[in-house]
């Protein structure tokens, strides 16, 4: 190869070089005036929350997160666990924790569709994402000592305007509460 073809195939691969470089940060400059005009995707997830007490039940928090400026509507929600737990709707009061159990004994389902989408409001730019927060109480129905367990969901759910819909997945390990002896 002469000298003249190094310096050309030199020149080649820092002009390819180059350009990748400069598609990554168009991309990168992209996400960051998406964030900056609200146009973000929401954040959807399922937690453990800390033991405060003795108890037979765990207590789990599906959250979700709109950073988007337009507003979220879900259109229905599925939940995943084994058949020998009872997951019901937490409430502050004995009488409403004592009706949810009630309920989800006696409906056992695991997918709530709403008939109108449920919105969760949309936020400003550079603003605090709106979030929406269900708390849940898990417990066993068998007297044997408890076992760990995933508990999975899937949510359907469309922004404002848009026509098509998207689906959120996630999944967290529930670790059963202490017990008295």
């Amino acid at each position: 190869m002469v000298t003249s073809d190094w310096i050309a195939a030199v020149a080649v691969a820092i002009s390819l070089i180059s350009a990748l470089l400069a598609w990554l940060s168009a991309a990168q400059a992209r996400r960051q005036a998406d964030a900056v005009l609200g146009e973000v995707k929401p954040t959807f997830g399922v937690y453990q929350a800390e033991y405060v007490e003795y108890s037979r039940q765990a207590t789990l928090k599906f959250e979700i997160l709109n950073h988007n400026r337009r507003a979220l509507l879900v259109h229905e929600l599925s939940f995943q666990y084994p058949d020998d737990v009872i997951v019901f709707a937490d409430h502050d009061d004995l009488t409403g924790v004592i009706g949810s159990i009630i309920e989800a004994v006696k409906e056992g389902g695991r997918t709530k569709k709403f008939a109108i989408p449920h919105r969760v409001k949309g936020c400003g730019m550079n603003a605090v994402p709106h979030e929406l927060v269900i708390p849940f109480r898990c417990g066993w129905r068998t007297d044997l000592r408890p076992k760990s367990f995933r508990f999975c969901f899937k949510a359907k759910y469309r922004q404002e305007g848009d026509l098509a819909t998207d689906r959120a997945y996630g999944c967290v390990d529930v670790e059963p509460p202490n017990i008295l002896p």
